[in-house]
């Protein structure tokens, strides 16, 4: 009881906290083109215009690479752009349905820019040009980083935009921290012309096995009404449990999970939506080969099978920026703010191991402050009422806050809190070289709270380079620590590094990822024989979070 009423007290108080946000923190708006009259206009003709990779003249250096590389690539069909548009001809003129259209064009990795130009009404009347630049989306992969020398390589194929329609294909070969690991998926966000997401992947290592597939119709747009779908997982892999770098648990887990799901629009307009979803749960772990100390109790065999109950809202606001994250592409940025509130009942008559209740609460909001300029605010709670057994949580807070100084020249911050409350055997909180603190080893801290600080001054050097590449480096801070729930904070135990990085980007391809080389020295011990540590890795340390980034327990 005690536990349960200190986890009940801790929701209150990060509700109240994103409370407060919601109501006294100003949000952003989206600004639409001005209403082009007061008499109804309709759009009389929608023009598609799809751009290659590259468009160059002969006289161009490198004209040659450029011509070859358009040759080689299946240009995006028409109808694969007009699918995804909210509106065509005859309908009544929407602003707001040209902005959405917009940006759920460039959320597909395939289209490098997207633009949509609207003519001046003749005659009540509008015409409409989609235009689309397409990305290299013909991968063939040879990827290699180190981190804290730990590395990581990776052979394989990915195309996508398979024939131009849309469907992802990839086949890899690659080594992680742990074990080298075959990769198969295919995924077709629009599977047979509808709304219908489709993705099988499965995942051969080895000491893990892993398939999966998932088949749903999401809240694809604002207007949409409903969404729908289900997924199944399977997952055997060998864990190892950490105290200060060095092993001192190992298991094998087997996770299997079934998940059926429907949700209802109440409200869905271009600015807001709120939208109920219910959800059937079965799932299962298994532990096996289980080498514990004698003083730790082994993981518990567990099943979760009942159903689960959600609440979302949100309103609909974003702001689109270049020089983020990436170099030369635009990227849009949810504002919100958002609210989910989830209640689960896993009782033992439908084959739960223990009776239990699972009430999950998210907040996400952003803040415009200036152009180029803004933050981020994500609060996240989930508490397990369990009848038999320790109450377990997990509550965590993070921040991000973007400057654009200048043109090219970006400062970032991030701060992050999280804490597991009672957490099974088998979850634990990692902090090292692989995420955030590039000075020191991999995984070299765990825990069950930790506390992660960075500051990025990040320079885009130069943009699209013969229309190939981009460079970029960077100076960064970071700081953080990991402590067990019977610890008290010890300021000394924060760890510390600082350092400076180059950044390279391939702004043609479909990705846009940009690959960094860092080198960090930690200001603070490090257990390694060089203070100095060198990582590289594809993608930015740290990027905007969503509900799904919290869900897992790390």
């Amino acid at each position: 009881m005690e536990n349960e009423s200190k986890i009940f007290k801790i929701n209150i108080v990060c509700t109240l906290i994103s409370l407060a946000l919601f109501l006294f923190i100003p949000g952003g708006t989206i600004t639409y083109a001005d209403s082009p009259s007061a008499l109804p206009i309709h759009i009389n003709k929608i023009s598609i215009v799809v751009h290659d990779i590259y468009d160059f003249k002969k006289s161009e250096r490198l004209s040659f690479l450029y011509s070859w590389a358009n040759k080689l690539h299946k240009k995006t069909n028409d109808n694969v752009v007009r699918r995804e548009l909210l509106f065509k001809e005859g309908d009544k003129y929407d602003p707001a349905l040209i902005v959405e259209s917009e940006r759920i064009l460039r959320s597909y990795p395939y289209f490098r820019k997207v633009s949509i130009h609207v003519s001046e009404p003749e005659k009540d009347k509008v015409n409409i040009i989609v235009e689309t630049h397409d990305a290299w989306t013909t991968e063939f992969q040879a990827d290699w980083g180190t981190t804290a020398s730990q590395t990581n390589w990776l052979l394989g194929f990915e195309e996508l935009n398979v024939l131009g329609q849309g469907q992802r294909i990839k086949v890899s070969y690659k080594k992680n921290l742990d074990e080298k690991i075959q990769t198969f998926v295919f995924q077709d966000p629009r599977f047979l012309n509808s709304h219908v997401n489709l993705k099988t992947y499965f995942d051969k290592g080895e000491k893990s096995e892993s398939w999966g597939l998932q088949c749903n119709r999401p809240f694809f747009a604002t207007i949409a009404k409903w969404s729908a779908g289900f997924d199944l997982a399977s997952q055997k892999e060998s864990q190892e449990l950490l105290t200060n770098g060095e092993k001192t648990s190992s298991f094998d887990a087997y996770h299997r999970t079934a998940n059926i799901f429907t949700g209802y629009a109440i409200t869905a307009t271009h600015d807001k939506r709120s939208a109920v979803t219910l959800t059937g749960n079965t799932g299962s772990t298994v532990f096996s080969n289980i080498a514990v100390p004698n003083d730790v109790s082994p993981p518990i065999d567990r099943k979760l099978n009942g159903g689960t109950i959600s609440y979302s809202f949100e309103k609909i606001s974003f702001i689109k920026e270049m020089h983020i994250t990436k170099f030369d592409r635009d990227e849009d940025f949810f504002l919100g703010p958002q609210h989910v509130v989830s209640y689960g009942m896993f009782p033992k008559k439908l084959g739960s191991t223990e009776e239990e209740k699972v009430f999950e609460y998210y907040y996400g909001r952003g803040v415009p402050i200036n152009s180029g300029q803004f933050a981020l605010f994500n609060l996240y709670s989930r508490n397990q009422f369990r009848q038999n057994m320790d109450n377990t949580g997990k509550q965590a807070i993070s921040s991000q806050y973007y400057h654009r100084i200048a043109r090219q020249n970006t400062l970032v911050v991030d701060m992050e809190f999280t804490k597991l409350i009672n957490p099974d055997n088998d979850k634990e909180l990692l902090l090292g070289g692989e995420s955030g603190l590039r000075g020191y080893s991999v995984r070299e801290f765990s825990g069950n709270k930790k506390f992660f600080f960075s500051i990025e001054d990040r320079l885009f050097l130069k943009d699209d380079v013969w229309k190939l590449f981009s460079v970029g480096g960077a100076l960064f801070f970071d700081s953080g620590m990991v402590w067990r729930k019977d610890e008290s904070v010890d300021l000394n135990e924060i760890k510390s590094d600082v350092g400076i990085g180059f950044r390279f980007g391939l702004t043609r391809s479909s990705t846009a990822k940009v690959v960094r080389v860092d080198l960090a020295y930690a200001l603070n011990g490090n257990n390694r024989d060089n203070r100095w540590v060198l990582t590289i890795k594809s993608g930015q340390i740290f990027n905007p979070k969503g509900i799904n980034d919290f869900r897992s327990d790390n």
